[in-house]
């Protein structure tokens, strides 16, 4: 729901902005090159274009829905960058600590491949000795490290949550 000057919450303005870009693709697929008056939907079989469909109308309201999803994504953008949050006692905007987020999950995915060779010895069968090759990470170390990056990615998570339902954009809820 719209705050008292009509401002969409930040969740609203992502819901609103992925749905602008839903309507795009729906009407890019019917935006089809004026010189084709047939197509062509399965073997044998022609379809004519029909004569209630206006081209102008459609490019009308695709530049519309283009220059909304350009404007909100623009305020969502500044909102990012204005908004400043507390993650492990630091300070950052929202767009830091997304791209955190980011990063997070893609560490957590490493560690937990990594986690995975640590368990293990490598054993080498040579002609008359074996080789075993310790793991190059500590375990225990890898542990740790891994569950730091999960209650990052939990505290990131839940912060950024919390402000899609505080902050507002500053953009009129329209359409």
């Amino acid at each position: 729901m719209p705050d008292s000057k009509n401002y969409l919450y930040l969740y609203e303005a992502l819901e609103l902005r992925r749905e602008y870009e839903k309507r795009l693709n729906y009407l890019e697929t019917f935006f089809h090159n004026p010189t084709d008056t047939k197509v062509v939907m399965s073997y044998n079989e022609n379809y004519t274009i029909e004569s209630q469909y206006d081209r102008s109308k459609f490019r009308d309201s695709i530049q519309l829905l283009e220059t909304k999803k350009r404007k909100i994504n623009s305020a969502i953008q500044q909102l990012n960058h204005n908004t400043k949050i507390d993650i492990n006692n630091e300070t950052m905007s929202l767009s830091e600590a997304l791209y955190l987020r980011k990063l997070t999950i893609k560490k957590i995915t490493e560690l937990k491949d990594t986690l995975k060779t640590a368990l293990y010895s490598r054993i080498i069968y040579k002609e008359e000795r074996t080789i075993e090759e310790p793991p190059v990470a500590s375990f225990k170390k890898l542990e740790e490290e891994l569950e730091l990056n999960l209650l990052l990615f939990r505290e990131l998570n839940r912060k950024l949550r919390r402000a899609t339902y505080e902050k507002t954009v500053n953009f009129a809820n329209e359409l």
